[in-house]
């Protein structure tokens, strides 16, 4: 402990000598990364602040023709906003540094006075890059960067999801830069761990991102070498350590060459308890994740200089930003909050003695909001809320005495709890303090290509890759359905069926969107039976009124082997699935039987039983006739169907989590142990859906009745009535249909393996 004491105030002594700048330069350069969009609000805006002098600032592509330059006037302790997207998808789509090839779409910022300047990524996925202006020049980085959570990948909300991955944007400043990758886990696009080798001239960015979405798989500790200056930028998108969408946000930074790196820093907490700080061996590239836990600031020492990249936040929305060391800092540091801002905080670090010495604006700061960093007593932090300041102003931390460090952490909200509150939807957490102890930016030694040695033997990836399904799917589905409608006209009786079926499907499924097309059978059974009564006013021989009853009962009985195929289309939300579209069928074998009866009843009003048999009347009581067994040949029917269901899979792959809510009280109560991450939950290979659906007949072909012989004295005709069996119909009333039924349909889905890079 006497060593570490020791060590802070050498520390405290080496800043007093340092130069009054923040992160100042004249020449800045950023890439925008290819990214999801979660929201349509996204949009990407450069941050300009001026010192003490007027600056005229050019943004321009040096490699890309197509983008026009923009130049600026900023007067003395001023700001200027320059929207370079409203929408940033479409931005993305021109501009964006995509992976795996080389890109003309580096963005320069150049300007005849020092400046600061920072870029916001606005929306959900918000985040900031704090631009380190010539400190970001290099020519040995570290990547850095976390291994400990994933990237948004099962079930995604928004197509851009699959973009979703840990990367890396480099950036080059000189023509015939070449620079080498040595890559820590696998990259997209190869097959074992080997290195990369890629020559860029002034204003091209080389992008390359993780293989995988999985924690294990981030690129976090990547060696990267140049023989020219380079900047580098890295994207952590969509990071959450949730299962169900909940708290994903970019997590992204401008980074500084490792000759910028020290072995002393302090990490400030925010209350996110997921958060913590990536600490990365510069000579091996491994990394280490702390959580701070309950600690509301962390010391980290090492012996020899690490890089720590801290990852903080407000409630369950995350940012992180790389950590100067504790030699580094500055005496001024200007910010504007982003215009969606709900929340915002500024956490000021300095020397313990220096805490008498700030101002806000010009007010002092009461030094009483400061508190010692236990673990290394010559340093005191204070958490400053900035709710209330005008989104419009510069707010600027000043000090007269030493310097100090700060960081920015500014929330947005984009939606309400149920009583009206405003919920976290987006963080952004940046570092804007100055990441060298002077004024004059330090460049690594350079190291040529030729002096850069690549293993001959190359290192296996020794990781079990887990298996990844791609938008392709087998189905079998078995399904039993039952039809009973008991509605019709006065003279329907009954009409109910049942059935069983079994059948193969080919599912596409891109993000929401699932089609569903194939081929079942359906084994039917299908009994109706109606009876109309029809009324008749005669006179007889005798020239006597009377009315004649007629009673025509028919039945019919459908038993079928029927193929159905069916076209369906629709998507799935949340664990739930519906898909609508149209089934053509027709039987395979099988009948239809038809019988019909008809009964006459004579009723007279001036002769009664004793007069029934008068032959002069030629009328019968009761005289019943039948005809039976008559075939149907039917060919095929269109039913228009739509289903419903629950994804099984959702639920028996599920794991125990961390329940979203939107205050810290209940994650309080759950152990940092109990976070189970979603990399440690296998992709399934096979998952099961049940659903309930119901099809109504669309188009038939109908039968147009039969004739009922009495003898040949006695004629009558049964009245032709259509029928549109199978399954999906009751009887019909004439040429009115009532063509429905309900199932139930349990579906087993056999994913197909996609290729890694999926």
């Amino acid at each position: 402990m006497k060593h570490t004491i020791k060590h802070i105030y050498l520390l405290c002594a080496l800043l007093c000598t340092m130069g009054a700048q923040a992160q100042l330069g004249r020449q800045f350069w950023f890439a925008a990364p290819e990214m999801a969009q979660h929201s349509k609000d996204m949009s990407l805006r450069l941050y300009l602040v001026t010192q003490t002098e007027p600056a005229e600032v050019t943004i321009c592509m040096p490699a890309n023709e197509h983008f026009a330059p923009q130049t600026f006037h900023i007067a003395p302790d001023g700001f200027q906003e320059v929207v370079l997207a409203a929408d940033y998808t479409a931005f993305m789509e021109r501009f964006a540094a995509y992976h795996n090839r080389v890109n003309t779409n580096a963005l320069c910022i150049v300007s005849d006075q020092p400046i600061g300047a920072y870029v916001q990524m606005t929306g959900v996925n918000s985040e900031t890059y704090t631009l380190k202006a010539e400190n970001a020049l290099g020519t040995d980085f570290r990547l850095a960067g976390q291994n400990t959570y994933r990237n948004s990948n099962s079930f995604p909300k928004h197509e851009t999801y699959r973009n979703a991955y840990s990367s890396a944007q480099i950036i080059a400043t000189e023509d015939s830069t070449v620079v080498i990758v040595t890559p820590t886990q696998l990259l997209f696009g190869d097959n074992q761990l080997i290195p990369r080798q890629v020559t860029l001239n002034r204003g091209e960015v080389y992008s390359f991102r993780a293989d995988s979405k999985q924690a294990e798989s981030h690129i976090a500790g990547t060696h990267i070498e140049a023989d020219k200056p380079v900047v580098v930028n890295t994207m952590d998108d969509s990071m959450s350590p949730y299962q169900d969408y909940y708290g994903e946000d970019a997590v992204a930074d401008q980074m500084v060459p490792s000759s910028l790196l020290g072995t002393d820093y302090i990490a400030i907490g925010h209350g996110l308890k997921w958060e913590g700080v990536c600490i990365t061996d510069l000579e091996t590239g491994d990394t280490e994740f702390w959580y701070m836990g309950d600690n509301e600031v962390r010391f980290i020492h090492r012996d020899q200089p690490v890089q720590v990249f801290q990852i903080s936040g407000h409630r369950n929305e995350a940012g992180g930003t790389q950590l100067p060391p504790l030699t580094a800092g500055s005496k001024q540091v200007q910010y504007k909050r982003l215009g969606d801002s709900q929340w915002c905080w500024f956490h000021v670090l300095t020397p313990s003695s220096n805490i008498a010495n700030f101002q806000i604006d010009g007010a002092p700061l009461d030094s009483t909001v400061f508190k010692t960093v236990e673990d290394a007593p010559g340093w005191s932090y204070a958490v400053l809320n900035m709710d209330n300041r005008n989104k419009n102003d510069v707010i600027t931390v000043t000090s007269s005495g030493e310097p100090f460090q700060m960081s920015v952490i500014d929330a947005s909200s984009a939606r309400q709890s149920a009583d009206g509150r405003p919920v976290p939807t987006s963080c952004s957490f940046g570092y804007f303090s100055n990441y060298t102890t002077d004024s004059i930016p330090r460049i690594d030694t350079i190291v040529k290509p030729d002096t850069i040695i690549v293993p001959d033997t190359v290192k296996v990836d020794s990781v079990p890759r887990k298996p990844k399904y791609g938008p392709h799917s087998i189905l079998i589905y078995g399904e039993g359905m039952y039809s009973h409608i008991p509605f019709g006209n006065t003279d329907f009786q009954w009409g109910f069926g049942y059935g069983a079926g079994i059948g193969l499907l080919y599912q596409y499924q891109k993000n929401h969107f699932l089609l569903n097309v194939g081929a079942g059978f359906m084994w039917q059974d299908t009994e109706h039976k109606r009876t109309i009564h029809t009324t008749n006013n005669i006179i007889d021989s005798q020239g006597t009124p009377c009315i004649v009853q007629s009673t025509n009962v028919r039945s019919d009985r459908s038993r079928l082997g029927y193929v159905e195929l069916p076209v369906l289309v629709g998507g799935t939300w949340g664990g739930f699935y519906l898909l609508g579209g149209v089934k053509i069928g027709a039987p395979l074998f099988g009948n239809t039987l038809c019988r019909t009866r008809v009964t006459d009843d004579a009723i007279y009003d001036r002769y009664f039983v004793p007069f029934e048999d008068m032959t002069n009347h030629a009328l019968r009581f009761d005289v019943p006739y039948e005809q039976k067994k008559e075939r149907i040949v039917y060919k095929f029917d269109t039913r228009l169907s739509l289903e419903l269901g629950v994804n099984l899979g959702d639920v028996t792959m599920r794991r125990h989590t961390v329940a979203p809510t939107d205050t810290l009280d209940s994650l309080s109560a759950a152990p940092m142990e109990e976070i189970i991450l979603p990399e440690e939950q296998p992709e399934p290979a096979v998952e099961c859906r049940l659903g309930v659906f119901a099809d109504y007949g669309l188009l038939w072909l109908p039968y147009t009745g039969t004739q009922a012989w009495l003898d040949d004295s006695n004629f009558m005709q049964v009245e032709k009535w259509q029928m549109s069996h199978p399954l999906n119909s009751t009887l019909n009333n004439r040429n009115r249909a009532q063509n429905f039924f309900v199932g139930i349909k349990l579906t087993v889905l056999f994913h197909i393996p996609a290729k890694q890079d999926e």
